[in-house]
């Protein structure tokens, strides 16, 4: 009997998402993310030759996650891409704190996609004095639950 395919692509992008929310790129091994899924590391290696092609592709996986969570594509204003990046902060905390806070890649890449569309919208605006204004706000936001959670 020939074994079937049970664990895609898409699958293990989603598993690799998860582990680097909650441990972050430092732990990203095939071991952990094989643990976090409940499988061999098998499927990793059918997927993508590499762990760094494995970790490239879950880098643009994270990104086009936070593109469509702060609806960048769809922002036509600077005000209302802060306000997006505030939303996404407080609607997803833990995200937004590992990816533009804790993690350097992601944050430097996520900078950069920001600093282009920055650019498209207020070409003669300061990027820099934008990012930390956005990002200071979006992290208090992001910060906001805590103090309910530890009431509990």
């Amino acid at each position: 009997m020939v074994r079937t395919k049970k664990i895609y692509r898409q699958h293990l992008l989603q598993g690799a998402f998860q582990l680097i929310v909650e441990q972050g790129f430092e732990q990203f091994h095939a071991r952990n993310i094989a643990k976090k899924m409940a499988c061999s590391t098998q499927p990793i290696y059918r997927e993508f030759q590499t762990l760094q092609e494995y970790k490239q592709a879950a880098s643009t996986y994270i990104l086009e996650k936070v593109e469509q969570a702060i609806q960048l594509s769809e922002t036509t204003t600077l005000s209302e891409l802060t306000e997006n990046i505030c939303s996404y902060a407080q609607q997803v905390p833990k995200e937004f704190q590992r990816f533009f806070l804790m993690d350097d890649c992601c944050r430097n890449e996520i900078k950069q996609v920001l600093r282009q569309h920055f650019q498209q919208l207020a070409p003669a605006e300061d990027f820099e004095t934008f990012w930390y204004y956005t990002l200071g706000k979006a992290a208090v936001k992001s910060f906001e639950k805590i103090p309910k959670v530890l009431a509990k």
